[in-house]
């Protein structure tokens, strides 16, 4: 009876001591195993034969109750029976022996047991004195054994003791990354960059810092507290307004802004980021998560003029830079006005809002000048792959040297808050350019003139495109400059890909000539445009260059294709493909079920030696916008000069495109594809109005039927049964007489055309067919209707039940298709009398 009263009473000693850890006194122990190892990590002691408990991490942070020690131990239970954390006890100790308090953190006070394979980790914190270093502490495992042989020790058996070795630090060095556990999850940080700046009266520090959560749930990361600590304990406060209802989830990763101001003594010095729990329950203590050691508070060098900087915006990578600097004189002449550009390119792949941004000019004396911009004091939202340039201006002395001065980016900052240094950035006076007009005098010899900008068409995305002449005003032969440009559409510059393409491929300008370029952009079609403007650059000599800003074109209105009458040639003067391309015919094809668009043009070659011919493309556009790609024949044999290609185009036509109005729109084929993904672009393009051309272009008689160079005429037309060998009804014999003209405008007719002749009896099911050549080829079976006059050509279509299936013997219908490149297109029909000849 007596042993189980002290094993009763013992235990609840016990439960006060593991969770509340005060002191108890109690006499020397008797010490079981001593455990020592490289790393207090790598150490474990057993607690039975199947579990084990090690020390996790331990870190500092200074605190009004004075310098707290936090740590973690983790008890693994690899076996089949609870583990009842009562029965067990730990003891902070200096190596010196002196003994620490501690308590167990609010949040572990509940972990009592440990469950059969399971793993618990329980956080204790500490005051412990101002010099205690970790190679100073130790932990002593103690298990409660109240059998007589452990009566003089107070009934403790030490089962081990864990130790820091010399040298172990709490610090994680800086840019290397820790494991935190926080709020029942594990929270992995890191910092990823770190700014200083400094003034007259103090340091600021911004670092991007990492949080990621390593575990399996959501973690709400607002109430984690951060601390700036130097290396003599001084503290000073983060702010973690970035931190703000921020719950991270599982495998996420979120890169937070967060910001110190501390006193200029702390310049050169180095100090610790520290990230803390709170310790709920009345608690004023803070419970230290991780202590990430951070570079020296030197201010960082301003990035140089020309150069981009990688920073993290609201967790978001971006690229940065000042793009060009100008300076116009004020009316009192003691001022100037300054302009000044700063790029932004979110390089990632999320959409972000960048807090508030505020731009001030520094100058080396430390002055310091507030720079404006439109709808300043509003969040800035970054879409991933676009640039998006801030204009600012504000007046500075004269005085003031450009060189020497620094343009300051600050974020988050608000009437209670001085926010954060994005960074800071050298300016060079007159680093810009000017706006204004539609040209420009490049490089003491060259004239540049935007001529258009048009807005065309393309399969999945419209191509917005500008037309620069570039003129040579010397009385030499120049080398064509390596002109290229971007836009800037809605005030936003467009930072997809911008391609260059010519119809001059001359490598000099002649004095006083005069070649075009085409520079060129996909936007998607859905892309409202209420101002767009034109920037000219001079590629770089590099591809790692940046290529320089030259000219900013005043804002231009996308001008409308201009109408090229039927009559006038579409001239290709670019040498090496120089054509004459004229249009021949337009016509709309009504069949039962589909509309089909069929033209042709005569493309007569101008150069002086064989060639081949241009390409052109194009597409039909009615009046409300609605566009269809046409197709144009491929055509690759080298033709003589003056020698003429009939090309033929067509699309199948939708019955929401509406005639009356419509144009054909087509140019110059320029190749745009890149790798094997493949592209091009309408240069130069013109416009063919097709109102005059709205109805259907099928004839209704079989006489003059043209079509891809050919007339076509069917005569004579007649029918009979025919019979079988018995005398039956096998079906119905078609006669007629046909006379073929081709063409002898033509050297070549591109592509290759078919005929059908069709019978229609009145019904689905009374339908009869027959395809037919107009060449010969080796790969055509197909019997070849031949150039000539009154040609006989008798068809037989079998079918036995022909009287049985056909509805009346009154008239039956004749159409006639042209097949070219997969379109089967009416092109005449008419009606006949059953067995007459017509």
């Amino acid at each position: 009876m007596n042993t189980r009263w002290i094993k009763v009473g013992a235990a609840t000693v016990a439960t006060y001591a593991l969770l509340a850890q005060s002191a108890i006194p109690l006499a020397p122990l008797k010490v079981v195993e001593i455990v020592e190892a490289a790393s207090i990590t790598s150490q474990s002691v057993k607690l039975n034969a199947s579990s084990t408990i090690s020390v996790r991490d331990g870190q500092f942070l200074m605190q009004d109750q004075g310098k707290v020690f936090a740590y973690t131990i983790t008890i693994k239970n690899s076996g089949n029976t609870t583990i009842n954390l009562q029965d067990y006890y730990i003891r902070l100790l200096t190596k010196s022996g002196s003994r620490y308090i501690s308590k167990v953190a609010e949040a572990d006070k509940s972990k009592v047991t440990v469950a059969p394979n399971t793993t618990v980790n329980i956080t204790y914190y500490a005051v412990v004195n101002t010099n205690t270093k970790l190679s100073d502490l130790s932990f002593n495992i103690i298990k409660w054994d109240f059998s007589s042989q452990y009566a003089a020790s107070n009934y403790e058996k030490v089962l081990g003791k864990l130790s820091f070795p010399e040298g172990s630090t709490d610090k994680v060095t800086a840019f290397q990354a820790k494991s935190m556990l926080y709020n029942g999850g594990t929270v992995r940080g890191a910092l990823k960059q770190y700014m200083v700046t400094s003034d007259k009266n103090n340091v600021y520090v911004t670092m991007s810092f990492l949080l990621e959560n390593s575990g399996l749930q959501s973690v709400n990361v607002a109430s984690l507290k951060l601390f700036a600590q130097s290396e003599g304990l001084a503290t000073y406060n983060v702010d973690t307004s970035a931190l703000a209802n921020l719950t991270i989830q599982p495998k996420e990763r979120k890169i937070v802004t967060l910001s110190s101001t501390m006193p200029l003594a702390m310049k050169g010095k180095k100090f610790a980021l520290i990230v803390a729990a709170p310790n709920d329950g009345g608690s004023s203590s803070s419970i230290p998560l991780g202590v990430f050691d951070m570079p020296k508070v030197t201010p960082a060098a301003a990035v140089e003029v020309g150069k981009i900087k990688t920073v993290y915006l609201n967790g978001v990578t971006v690229n940065s830079g000042v793009g060009f600097v100008t300076t116009t004189e004020n009316d009192d002449d003691a001022t100037l006005n300054i302009e000044m550009d700063y790029d932004l390119e979110n390089i990632g792949t999320t959409y972000t809002n960048v807090p508030n941004l505020n731009f001030s000019l520094v100058t080396s004396s430390g002055v310091v000048y507030p720079l404006a911009y439109t709808n300043e004091g509003t969040s800035l939202s970054l879409l991933p792959k676009i640039t998006k340039t801030i204009t600012m201006n504000g007046d500075i002395p004269a005085s003031v040297n450009l060189n020497t001065s620094q343009l300051v980016v600050r974020s988050n900052v608000t009437e209670t808050n001085s926010g954060y240094v994005v960074a800071s950035y050298k300016v060079k006076k007159d680093g810009g350019v000017a706006t204004g007009g539609s040209t420009y005098s490049y490089d003491n010899g060259y004239v540049v003139k935007l001529n258009t900008v048009h807005r065309l068409p393309t399969s999945e995305k419209d191509t917005l495109m500008a037309e620069i002449t570039i003129t040579n005003t010397s009385k030499a032969a120049k080398i064509t400059p390596n002109l290229s440009g971007y836009f800037l559409l809605n005030g936003v510059q467009i930072s997809e890909a911008h391609q260059v393409s010519t119809l001059d491929s001359e490598l000099y300008i002649q004095p006083n000539a005069t070649v075009t370029k085409y520079v060129h952009v996909k936007i998607p079609y859905t892309t409202a445009i209420n101002d767009v403007s034109f920037v000219l650059t001079e590629l770089p000599a590099t591809t790692t260059d940046k290529a320089k800003k030259l000219y900013q074109f005043g804002s231009q209105a996308v001008s409308t294709v201009p109408t090229q009458l039927k009559e006038q040639s579409y001239l290709i003067n670019n040498a090496g493909r120089k054509a004459d391309i004229k249009l021949l015919t337009t016509r709309f094809y009504d069949n039962a079920t589909n509309t089909y668009f069929y033209s042709e043009f005569a493309v007569t070659n101008k150069e002086q030696r064989y060639a081949a011919i241009a390409d052109i493309s194009g597409y039909l556009q009615d009046v409300t916008g609605f566009t269809i790609p046409v197709e144009f024949v491929d055509f690759t044999e080298r033709v003589t000069p003056d020698g003429t290609v009939l090309v033929s185009a067509w699309a199948k036509v939708s019955k929401n495109f509406n005639r009356l109005g419509s144009s054909l729109i087509i140019g110059k084929t320029a190749d745009t594809s890149v790798g094997e993904t493949k592209s091009s672009v309408i240069l130069n393009p013109v416009a063919y109005k097709l109102t005059d051309e709205s109805g259907s272009a099928v004839k209704t008689d079989l006489l003059g039927i043209t079509f891809g160079g050919y007339s076509l005429s069917l005569k004579n037309l007649s029918t009979q049964l025919s019979y079988s060998g018995e005398g039956d009804t096998d079906g119905v014999q078609f006669d007629l007489d046909y006379d073929l003209a081709i063409g002898d405008d033509y050297d070549f007719v591109a592509g290759e055309h078919k005929v059908i002749i069709e019978i229609n009896g009145g019904s689905a099911n009374t339908t009869y067919s027959k395809s037919f050549a107009l060449k010969k080829s080796e790969d055509n079976a197909l019997t070849v209707l031949e150039e000539g006059t009154g040609t006989a050509l008798s068809v037989v279509f079998n079918d036995a039940n022909i009287l049985n299936k056909l509805n009346n013997l009154d008239t039956y219908t004749v159409n006639v298709y042209d097949v070219f490149e997969g379109a089967k297109m009416l092109i005449a029909t008419k009606k006949v009398k059953w067995f007459t000849t017509t």
